[in-house]
């Protein structure tokens, strides 16, 4: 099992390189061939290391400029808790819609198993619905006041 520096280290170089910079060799190097991504999005639930390469080239053609920020990375065990903000423009066509120039910034979660220190599992919760509003393909929520006199 990877120490907990070695897990980290491991996802902080694998999100620096083939997210933010579109390195995707690294992919290969920090996944197994029999990974897993599992997600509340059909869209981000992607096998194998070659299915997580591709899914960061789709994501990086509609969004070139994309960048992670890391605000926790927690380890216990042989599981890594990540959470992110992903931000960027949108330049190219993705899940059917055209490119539409606007910037996101969507947070993420993610929790990540290790073994042999590849990882070979994740889970996500990707923040869609923040997505799809700032692209303007859903509007934004009417604001719900409290009674008033107090609840």
């Amino acid at each position: 099992m990877a120490t907990k520096e070695r897990s980290q280290e491991i996802f902080r170089r694998f999100a620096e390189e083939a997210w933010n910079k579109g390195n995707l060799g690294v992919v290969y190097e920090t996944f197994t061939p029999e990974y897993h991504a599992h997600s509340t999005d059909p869209a981000h639930d992607v096998h194998g290391a070659e299915g997580h390469a591709e899914f960061i080239k789709a994501f990086r053609e509609a969004f070139p400029d994309v960048h992670i920020d890391f605000h926790h990375l927690l380890v216990e065990d042989d599981l890594l808790v990540a959470h992110m903000s992903w931000s960027g423009t949108h330049k190219g066509p993705y899940m059917g819609l055209e490119p539409t120039g606007k910037k996101i910034s969507i947070e993420v979660i993610g929790i990540n198993r290790f073994e042999d220190e590849k990882i070979v599992e994740a889970w996500s919760v990707v923040d869609m619905a923040s997505m799809l509003r700032q692209l303007g393909v859903i509007p934004e929520p009417e604001t719900v006041s409290a009674p008033a006199g107090g609840a």
